[in-house]
């Protein structure tokens, strides 16, 4: 991106606070932050899949962003691009390393972008096409990076398109937030297999003792 297209970006950025101030702003606090984002987040429906990121940084599409109102980020099953805005202010007195997730690994195509100090557009994508071995983090849900200056505030951007369900389980994370976060998961998912498990060697047993078909559909 040329030097001038940057500073244009960042200008304009700077030149519109009242579409950022309505928004509500993310603020994390402490080493251990982990918080799904749901009334935090404004929102672009992009019919036409033609909005690049810098188009979505101009005045005109910042005015046309609006804020979500559910429980749950869901958007049902639509063949539109859908632009997510996420204000984030870091107030840990040192820098720390944040991470977005969105944890739904069905999405197609998932793009995270931001304009970093010197108002260089960064970007990073992801979603199920894509290799976990050329993602940020080989997992199977979508993390983006973001490394945070004391009392930096943060514009972040969530582009998603796919053919299922625009189900967009938006999180953000300091890193100690996240560890802790996907080891609870762990142990939930690890509660689940233990059990289903154990339902698979009870009806085995079953059926070896009783000798009734029904225990084998079972």
């Amino acid at each position: 991106v040329p030097v001038c297209l940057r500073v244009l970006l960042w200008l304009i950025l700077l030149a519109w606070p009242p579409l950022l101030a309505a928004q509500e702003t993310v603020v994390i606090g402490d080493e251990h932050f982990s918080s799904r984002l749901t009334t935090q987040v404004f929102w672009l429906k992009d019919d036409s899949r033609q909005l690049t990121a810098e188009a979505v940084l101009g005045p005109g599409m910042q005015a046309q962003f609006q804020p979500f109102s559910g429980d749950t980020l869901q958007f049902g099953y639509s063949p539109a691009a859908y632009w997510l805005r996420v204000v984030l202010e870091k107030r840990v007195p040192r820098t720390v390393e944040v991470t977005m997730e969105v944890r739904y690994p069905l999405l197609d195509e998932v793009g995270f972008y931001y304009q970093d100090v010197d108002g260089v557009l960064r970007s990073s994508f992801a979603g199920d096409h894509v290799p976990v071995t050329e993602r940020d983090y080989r997992v199977k849900d979508f993390l983006f990076p973001i490394a945070l200056q004391p009392d930096q505030r943060q514009v972040v951007y969530v582009r998603v398109v796919s053919g299922s369900s625009l189900s967009i389980p938006l999180y953000v994370s300091t890193e100690a937030g996240l560890v802790e976060s996907l080891h609870q998961f762990q142990w939930f998912d690890g509660l689940y297999f233990g059990v289903a498990f154990a339902m698979l060697v009870y009806n085995l047993s079953l059926l070896l003792l009783v000798r009734e078909r029904i225990y084998l559909e079972y």
